[in-house]
């Protein structure tokens, strides 16, 4: 049996939702239970069954703490009702979590039913200031389950918690490959038109949250200093968030805001990854999303500009699918935009490095073999 339950209270896994429709066509089937509405509507178009549950926030203040722990004996009752019924009738077998409350809540039960419980640790803000009742008390159930970090940078995120690392394995991340792999005649034959086309500006872009933990002033700054020897330079900032009229502000502060594009979010990202130059990894904290937004800008060919100690070390490996620069260092930001600038031959090589990286590690069929071999152990 290869029935999974997805239990869902806080984590936007909508990055992942590709990763469980491939993971479907190989025969697994999904029963999702989450707080999102957008999650839900996502997995129920694809015709996967969906249950709406509570939600708990992010992060948990002393009072949510401590109502938390209070009711764990009755979350735990009700909890072991719910999973005896889906174990029954729904045949579940296998329950995927992903916060310290999910898996304190569900991993004993799951290990009092005979199901088995996978940790499914993500990259992301989740984890840098986590409680440390949580963390003891999920503790004392890690070895009744499966953790798999997704990227190396959670695993180092769990490590950092004390973890015990033979109980953690990586999972590295990938992407559906249909849209940016086409080796046939007519693509060919559109990448040598698009070499052949002058282009009038120099393109560096990048994919962000736009909220204050992110490294967008970094970028504005190391763009004034371009401008100089790029002179047909333009930023283009794919993305939403609270911060961004003052992102405007900032823009106009460096006087950069006529070669500053805020296009808000993207459902189509390809057509404007394709007409990238450059791409930044501009997040602070990076989470799934960031990871797989790097990898689909490389499988378009676009070289990749990447801060060391982020995580990202494993997609972009330095001066070969991409550049990796000391942190938060605007400066040496402009002088690699400028090096890719210049040398269009080194732009193309690296280029070609990033897909071919992309193509041979991190497809969405590699991820998800990986996934089944990890559970079937």
């Amino acid at each position: 049996m290869n029935n999974i339950l997805i239990i869902n209270t806080s984590t936007n896994i909508l990055s992942l939702f590709d990763f469980f429709e491939k993971l479907n066509s190989e025969g697994y089937s999904f029963f999702l239970k989450s707080y999102n509405p957008e999650i839900i509507d996502k997995f129920k178009k694809n015709n996967f069954p969906t249950k709406k549950i509570f939600g708990w926030p992010t992060k948990l203040n002393f009072l949510l703490l401590f109502i938390f722990i209070i009711l764990i004996p009755f979350n735990l009752l009700i909890i072991l009702f719910n999973l005896s019924f889906l174990k029954y009738k729904n045949k579940i077998s296998t329950i995927i979590v992903f916060t310290f409350e999910e898996k304190i809540l569900y991993t004993p039960i799951a290990k009092l039913l005979k199901l088995k419980i996978i940790w499914l640790d993500c990259p992301g803000e989740f984890y840098n200031n986590p409680s440390l009742i949580l963390i003891k008390i999920s503790k004392l159930f890690s070895s009744w389950a499966k953790i798999i970090a997704v990227t190396d940078i959670a695993k180092k995120k769990l490590l950092k918690l004390k973890w015990n690392s033979e109980l953690i394995t990586v999972l590295n991340p990938g992407i559906k490959l249909n849209h940016y792999h086409q080796a046939n005649i007519f693509s060919r034959i559109a990448e040598e038109e698009k070499k052949n086309i002058n282009k009038k500006f120099f393109s560096v872009g990048t994919i962000i949250e736009l909220n204050s933990n992110q490294k967008i002033e970094i970028v504005f700054r190391a763009a004034k200093t371009c401008l100089s020897v790029v002179p047909n330079l333009q930023i283009i900032v794919i993305g939403e968030g609270e911060k961004r009229k003052s992102l405007n502000w900032l823009s106009k502060k460096f006087e950069i805001d006529s070669l500053v594009w805020f296009v808000g979010k993207q459902r189509y990202l390809k057509k404007w990854l394709e007409n990238l130059d450059v791409y930044v990894v501009s997040a602070n904290n990076l989470t799934i999303n960031d990871f797989k937004q790097t990898l689909e800008a490389q499988a378009c060919g676009i070289p990749a500009i990447g801060f060391a100690g982020t995580g990202i070390d494993n997609i972009i490996l330095n001066s070969q699918t991409g550049i990796l620069l000391k942190k938060d260092n605007s400066e040496e930001l402009a002088q690699t935009i400028i090096s890719l600038y210049r040398d269009k031959r080194l732009r193309k090589e690296i280029g070609k490095a990033c897909r071919e990286q992309v193509i041979n590690n991190f497809g969405i069929e590699k991820m998800v073999e990986q996934f089944i071999n990890i559970i079937q152990i």
